[in-house]
């Protein structure tokens, strides 16, 4: 996928792979700010795929952490 379900919608690397999430943040974590890019981040979440069968997760829970 290409692009996410929504505009509030932010990537998780995995890796050398990424993932779209849709549907909330890990607190301290804001999609549009970019100095939040590169953190490390615990998500909850479950795996949904989408149409053309593309990989998403559905937030929910999750935190920021410290290093």
């Amino acid at each position: 996928r290409t692009t996410g379900l929504t505009r509030s919608d932010w990537l998780l690397r995995t890796g050398e792979d990424c993932l779209y999430v849709t549907g909330g943040a890990p607190p301290g974590i804001d999609p549009i700010d970019p100095s939040t890019a590169g953190r490390t981040v615990r998500v909850s979440a479950i795996v949904r795929q989408g149409e053309g069968g593309s990989l998403f997760l559905e937030f929910k829970d999750g935190a920021l952490i410290e290093r």
